[in-house]
């Protein structure tokens, strides 16, 4: 008997690493090719993962989940998009983040060879000098550079991957996204970098003291001394310095696209989304695209009023982490709520998994049983 348990816990722990390994390539795979088969296989496999969490999810858990399938049906139809993929990612993406907060023992080699992969590849296409906007990937933009970079570096962190790994990674992720000329990304990642370099500072205090006073003590010196030198380098190597120097942190389409929603706004739209009878219009503002270029207002013109659930339920998780000193996690998110004002990464997108399972791990009591509550606990982070 105890044989069979073994036996049965082994191929289930292997049939979980091929997911892992499954999913990370169909997400690099959307983002190079564009081609929308990749989108339906990580749907699938985020169905699958039912599998191995269902004995560990709570009853508010599978509330949660319909909850979502429910209204995300309502206002699709609502919307009169029939985007019917928006529902299939508003169900099966959450029981794939189950999947990554539960099974973090195993997802340590799919994770590390998830980075490996996206930072070699984006790396070797930045220092030969690829035009990133069209050489890089065949639909994706250079947003997506940073996009690969952060979510595969957060799989890596929340793994059972070692402290050298995840140090090593953070420092070729930071130069990644800071050579991406992405603004919104080096912002945001630069949260999860301050908040790595001070939880690290703190095991390693003495260290971090002498190395923290050298730094004080010579980059004064330096920087009033070569001022000009060191600005007129960083503008002609770093796009993103370029860009910051214009003086605006974000294009004129994406305040037209708020401008329009806000001015849209109604008590229907308070109840039943801002996209309601097909009334989408502003979305386009940005680029000509249905592309509002922000999560959250995509978010809230698809769900309408339930969307301030999922609003409360991260103010919840950052309020949690914080309170749980978690703050390499809690940057975490900080870092995905910024990247995703600027972007249209969650909510209907595969990389919803990612920003569940953080919100599940800051949350467990809620959304998992007594069982689901013991493995996921925080550890190695």
């Amino acid at each position: 008997m105890h044989n069979e348990s073994t036996i049965h816990s082994s191929k289930s722990k292997y049939g979980v690493i091929i997911l892992f390994y499954l999913f990370f390539a169909c997400q690099f795979s959307y983002v190079y090719s564009g081609l929308i088969a990749f989108q339906f296989l990580n749907m699938l496999l985020g169905a699958f993962s039912i599998f191995y969490i269902y004995p560990y999810l709570s009853r508010n858990g599978w509330f949660f989940i319909i909850l979502l399938a429910v209204f995300s049906t309502l206002t699709t139809l609502l919307s009169l998009k029939f985007k019917f993929g928006d529902i299939a990612f508003a169900v099966t993406m959450p029981l794939f983040a189950g999947l990554i907060s539960l099974h973090r023992h195993e997802l340590k080699w799919p994770a590390l060879a998830f980075c490996t992969f996206s930072v070699c590849y984006c790396g070797y296409a930045i220092i030969m000098g690829w035009d990133l906007n069209t050489a890089l990937f065949l639909s994706s933009s250079r947003n997506y550079i940073s996009v690969l970079g952060i979510f595969s570096f957060y799989c890596v962190v929340i793994s059972t991957a070692s402290n050298k790994l995840k140090v090593m990674f953070l420092v070729l992720v930071s130069l990644i996204i800071l050579f991406s000329n992405s603004r919104s990304a080096f912002i945001s990642f630069s949260l999860v970098l301050m908040f790595y370099i001070c939880c690290n500072a703190n095991k390693y205090r003495k260290t971090s003291f002498v190395l923290v006073s050298g730094v004080l003590i010579i980059l004064p010196i330096v920087i009033l001394n070569y001022t000009t030198e060191i600005y007129d380098y960083l503008y002609n190597s770093l796009g993103v310095v370029r860009r910051l120097s214009a003086g605006e942190l974000s294009d004129t389409g994406r305040f037209d696209v708020i401008k329009c929603y806000y001015d849209k706004f109604d008590s229907f739209s308070l109840l039943l989304g801002l996209d309601y009878f097909a009334s989408n219009t502003c979305s386009f503002l940005a680029n000509g695209t249905d592309n509002p270029h922000n999560s959250f207002i995509r978010l809230y013109s698809n769900l309408g009023l339930f969307s301030l659930i999922i609003f409360y339920f991260l103010l919840w998780a950052l309020i949690r982490l914080f309170c749980m000193r978690e703050y390499l996690l809690f940057s975490f998110l900080l870092c995905f709520i910024a990247r995703g004002g600027t972007d249209i990464l969650f909510f209907f997108q595969s990389w919803d998994a990612y920003l569940y399972s953080l919100i599940f791990l800051s949350l467990p009591v809620f959304f998992f049983n007594a069982k689901g509550q013991e493995k996921s606990k925080i550890f190695n982070i």
